[in-house]
């Protein structure tokens, strides 16, 4: 888990909060409720880079993402 995104350059350790919910945001417009969850809930690169699989997956529980799909989509957004 080094980069933000399939094409990033930064250490997803250093985004911070704001970046991670801009980012999200621009995935789409099914996305943005995601981001408010994410911005309410403090995620941060820091917190993305230090989860396994299964507690990414427990957090997308956690932000109320559902949706397989939009769920398949973070997890390779965040890998």
């Amino acid at each position: 888990k080094t980069n933000m995104g399939n094409n990033g350059s930064t250490p997803l350790e250093s985004i911070s909060k704001q970046q991670v919910v801009d980012y999200v945001a621009n995935l789409g417009d099914k996305f943005v409720d995601y981001a408010k969850a994410v911005d309410q809930n403090g995620v941060d690169g820091d917190l993305l880079a230090a989860m396994e699989e299964d507690e990414f997956n427990e957090t997308l529980d956690d932000l109320g993402i559902s949706s397989r799909l939009h769920r398949r989509k973070l997890l390779r957004e965040f890998p």
